[in-house]
């Protein structure tokens, strides 16, 4: 399903998990509670999309765009990130935990940041604890 135009679509609730969202577009979306584990999905484009609640565990998110994404509640556990953009996205609640890759200048780029959970390691290079 890579390079998929999916803007403004509802897929709350839906299990995405491994499936190939590679370049898709999804912006704007709605996928409060959705399972996408293991997904994956460079270069996905997710600005202003809901993700509460969804789970993106062991995701590829290289190249990602979150820019003003929802994110509250949403796990990143081990989630590959390396230049994913997290500019203004709502970052309350979100955990984090063992993500590679991320960059502490691009989470400080989004709101609430302070309000996530990261790994003790991470946590020291954003200031915390």
């Amino acid at each position: 399903m890579p390079h998929t135009i999916l803007q403004g679509t509802d897929l709350s609730q839906a299990d995405l998990s491994q499936a190939d969202l590679t370049g898709s577009d999804l912006s704007q979306s709605i996928l409060k509670g959705t399972r996408l584990v293991k997904t994956y999905m460079p270069r996905t484009i997710l600005q202003g999309t809901d993700l509460s609640q969804a789970d993106l565990s062991q995701a590829d998110l290289t190249g990602g765009d979150l820019s003003k994404a929802i994110l509250k509640g949403t796990r990143f556990v081990k989630t590959y990130m390396p230049d994913t953009i997290l500019k203004d996205a709502d970052l309350s609640g979100a955990n984090f935990e063992g993500a590679y890759g991320l960059n502490p200048e691009k989470v400080k780029s989004a709101q609430n940041w302070d309000q996530a959970k990261y790994d003790a390691d991470f946590s020291k290079k954003l200031g915390l604890k």
